[in-house]
């Protein structure tokens, strides 16, 4: 009776090849999604948090704003997507023009210093820097006016908006990197009162 061989036939060794393939193909993938959803996360965090800062200056700036040092009115310009205005944003006491703007889904904020005297805003001086990226305006327009008489009366100002109706400002920012994919879009949302320009008290 001859002895049965012991031993690994080719086809195991391939099938063992095989599963541990697999199982290594697996692994990767598993770790290069929580990769990517760990870059997406810290994205969206920071993008969070970039977001809820350019909102704070936003409403902090807006709500002080006044005439300007040529003695325009505090509000200069006012659409969905625009806003400029007079503020002392360094407290050195003089008013700068300050626009906070979309260009195509990007929020800048530009601002002029006045220079000479009489002062004057040149908008060759005006420095910009960018705030967010990925702004949607689909969802809620970034600017939405209302009037003295809000919440009574809770219809917003239609454009064109008339300057001197201004007395509050909802700022709505939408940020949507990737529209079809997590996480969802991250929507901010506030409202300013302009205290130099009350005048329901």
């Amino acid at each position: 009776m001859r002895g049965h061989k012991t031993g690994i036939t080719l086809i195991e060794l391939l099938v063992v090849l095989g599963i541990v393939a697999l199982l290594a193909t697996l692994l990767a993938t598993f770790q290069g999604d929580v990769f990517y959803f760990n870059r997406i996360i810290e994205k969206h965090l920071t993008a969070q948090t970039d977001t809820r800062r350019a909102l704070e200056r936003m409403i902090s700036e807006l709500r002080t704003a006044a005439p300007s040092e040529e003695g325009g009115y505090p509000i200069a310009a006012a659409d969905a997507s625009n806003i400029t205005f007079f503020s002392d944003t360094d407290d050195d006491g003089y008013r700068e023009r300050i626009r906070y703007f979309l260009d195509e889904s990007t929020l800048i904020r530009g601002m002029i210093p006045p220079t000479g005297s009489p002062a004057t805003y040149l908008q060759a001086n005006e420095k910009k820097e960018v705030l967010a990226d990925f702004v949607r305006t689909d969802v809620a327009p970034l600017f939405t006016y209302y009037t003295e008489q809000y919440p009574k009366i809770a219809d917003a100002l239609e454009e064109p908006i008339i300057l001197s109706s201004i007395r509050l400002i909802r700022i709505s920012i939408t940020i949507d990197e990737e529209r079809a994919k997590l996480p969802s879009a991250l929507i901010l949302q506030s409202s300013v009162q302009l205290r130099n320009l009350k005048d329901n008290l």
